[in-house]
């Protein structure tokens, strides 16, 4: 597969089931995301990755029950796990010496 295939292929999703994940699978998912190529091989990038009960208290911290109501991709509050990933801009302030 070509990148121009890769990209042409992709797609978000945004609806979930909330079966758990196959043991180790999200593990593997977060290696390869942190393997991925970055300016000056900085590795800028942080994951947090919640499962369980802390997907819920993320859901009701970030979007309260009272306001999902208007949400429009209902299906994503059922993903079991949640990957948010945090951009470490002084990695690469200390590697080139500019904001």
């Amino acid at each position: 597969m070509t990148v121009s295939d890769a990209l042409g292929d992709r797609r978000s999703c945004r609806s979930f089931t909330p079966e758990p994940l196959a043991a180790g699978l999200l593990d593997d998912l977060v290696d390869l995301a942190r393997r991925t190529p970055t300016a000056g091989n900085c590795q800028g990038v942080e994951f947090l990755v919640l499962e369980g009960v802390d997907v819920g208290a993320y859901w009701d911290t970030t979007l309260p029950a009272d306001r999902r109501g208007g949400f429009p991709w209902p299906g994503l509050l059922n993903a079991p796990a949640l990957v948010v990933p945090f951009g470490l801009p002084g990695l690469y302030v200390s590697r080139y010496g500019e904001p």
